[in-house]
């Protein structure tokens, strides 16, 4: 056995809580491809630093909500910010770790590309404006870390674009989807599935 000198380990913060983001919650079908290309703020695109929401319990969640949503009731809202990373660290970086506040389904995107390993209450398969989440989340809370191989990430040396939607669980979106099941309904059928 070797007496090697144990790997040194450099966590950087790429994105705090407290990050500006650029985000739309005007219930609005941006298409598939909508994380491919960034938005510039104006129109529906707004901006503010995080937590971003609407929370009815504001003093629950892990952080200030620094950007309150006027609630629209979409069913998506979308949200997206920019990191840099050096040559250096993208040459030496081995994993990404991930801790989020969501309530209620997300999925996340790398400049355009999903990371479908980081999806949180959401179906396998495609994702579009009228997903719903697979559970409802009372109170938003802080994720527990997950680490992400960086290969595969579509990262880039310079800036790189973090993109998600939000995707709701709340009965009035079922409605005006016209869905016939409430979020009740659709969880006790996502808990079926899972024990099948």
């Amino acid at each position: 056995s070797g007496t090697g000198t144990p790997a040194v380990v450099q966590t950087v913060e790429l994105v705090p809580l407290n990050a500006s983001w650029r985000f739309r919650a005007d219930n609005v079908d941006l298409g598939a491809g909508w994380a491919a290309t960034s938005h510039a703020v104006g129109g529906s695109w707004q901006q503010g630093p995080g937590l971003l929401g609407f929370e009815t319990t504001p003093a629950s969640l892990p952080d200030v909500l620094r950007t309150p949503i006027v609630s629209s009731n979409a069913v998506t809202y979308y949200f997206e910010t920019e990191f840099s990373l050096t040559p250096e660290q993208l040459a030496s970086a081995q994993a990404l770790r991930v801790e989020h506040v969501i309530d209620d389904g997300a999925a996340f995107f790398i400049n355009g590309t999903e990371v479908t390993d980081l999806r949180f209450n959401l179906p396998t398969g495609d994702i579009g404006f009228g997903t719903i989440a697979t559970a409802g989340v009372t109170n938003a809370a802080l994720s527990t870390p997950r680490d992400v191989p960086v290969a595969g990430l579509n990262l880039v040396a310079g800036v790189n674009r973090l993109s998600f939607g939000i995707q709701s669980f709340d009965d009035g979106c079922l409605q005006r989807l016209g869905r016939i099941h409430d979020s009740a309904q659709a969880e006790a059928a996502v808990k079926l599935a899972q024990d099948a």
